[in-house]
């Protein structure tokens, strides 16, 4: 786990709300405050889909909305000449993306073991923050994994810190 502090707000949030560079990420959960708070749940709903006529043979209880699904849902609550007074928004990285920083990390860890591999951040009064987070389904003393998830993070944030 690392906190990254992030400086250029306004560039970050950007990069965030209205470009596509975090698409494929899962939103597990997004909370925004403005004169209400928003919440979503980024769990798809298996009965909706289905009523819509998707197929959800190969949904399991835990699957989660790509982030280009809902982003410009997030940035129209967030835009406006009042910034928002909170914001979280949770994206766990793709599987795709996990079995690329695995390989690069070198550690002695399944793919299978992995949860996932997340970032959280968090807008709080001008402040701006991004934890990484790594979790798995059993213990490991090998923290080569969450060393290269944090820095692949920090890569990502550097231009805005």
């Amino acid at each position: 786990m690392t906190v990254l502090e992030i400086n250029d707000v306004k560039g970050f949030m950007a990069k965030l709300l209205a470009s596509d560079t975090f698409d494929d990420y899962y939103i597990l959960e997004a909370v925004i405050t403005k004169a209400n708070t928003f919440t979503i749940d980024g769990r798809l709903n298996e009965e909706y889909l289905a009523d819509a006529g998707e197929d959800v043979t190969d949904l399991t209880a835990f699957r989660f909305q790509a982030w280009g699904k809902v982003r410009s849902l997030c940035f129209d609550l967030v835009k406006g000449k009042t910034l928002p007074i909170f914001m979280k928004v949770v994206l766990q990285l793709p599987e795709s993306k996990v079995a690329d920083i695995l390989a690069e990390s070198g550690a002695s860890i399944r793919p299978e073991e992995i949860t996932g591999l997340y970032l959280n951040i968090t807008y709080d009064r001008k402040e701006l923050r991004v934890v990484t987070g790594t979790s798995l389904k059993t213990f490991s003393m090998d923290k080569s994994l969450e060393r290269e998830w944090d820095e692949a993070a920090g890569k990502i944030m550097a231009e805005y810190m």
